[in-house]
Order: structure tokens, then C-alpha cells, then sequence
């Protein structure tokens, strides 16, 4: 989850840059590079965060509860979508402030 939200954080970084460089013709090449390094780590957070979300589903159990099998999955299912979710959006900010302080 932590790698997801660093990722998260330079996927903002690199958009911040394409949309600072985009339409100047001397910043072309830097514009590209950004956009192509924008959509990576935007695929890569994504990619990590559904690891996360499936490695959280598969530990959460709900054996001793007098729900459905239907709706323990459907409970297992947003439980794990809501801590991946908000993890890393906490793990975002964690990481962001601890970068500013650094800088």
C-alpha cells in the first residue's frame, strides 16, 4: 500500500509537469516524457492497489455472523475496497508531508 501511495504521489508529480509543459514547443520532449511517465505510475498505483485490495479480501473472514454467503462476500468485498482505499489515501498524505519536510 505504501508503494501504491508513492506511486500516487509521482503520478502527481509528472501530470503537474506534462500540464506545465504542455503546448510550450521547447518543453515538446519534456512534455512527453511526463505524459509517458504520468500514465505509468498512474497504471502501476492502480495495478498495486488491486494487489492490496486482493491480498486484504483473501484475509478478511466473517465465519460467525448470521448473514448469507452472498452477503458476507458482499460485506468482505467493501470492507477490503474501503481500507485500501482509504490506506492509501492516508498513506498519500503521510508521504507527501513527510516529503515536505524534508525539502
Amino acid at each position: 500500500m505504501a508503494v501504491a501511495a508513492s506511486c500516487v504521489l509521482k503520478y502527481m508529480w509528472y501530470t503537474a509537469y506534462y500540464s506545465a509543459w504542455y503546448g510550450h514547443p521547447r518543453f515538446a520532449h519534456q512534455a512527453e516524457v511526463a505524459s509517458f511517465r504520468s500514465s505509468l505510475y498512474f497504471w502501476l498505483a492502480i495495478a498495486l492497489d488491486i494487489a492490496c485490495f486482493a491480498v486484504i479480501f483473501s484475509l478478511i473472514r466473517l465465519r460467525y455472523t448470521d448473514l448469507s454467503r452472498f452477503a458476507r462476500f458482499v460485506a468482505r468485498l467493501a470492507t477490503s475496497a474501503t481500507i485500501t482505499i482509504a490506506g492509501t489515501a492516508l498513506l498519500v498524505f503521510a508521504l507527501s508531508w513527510a516529503q515536505l519536510g524534508v525539502q
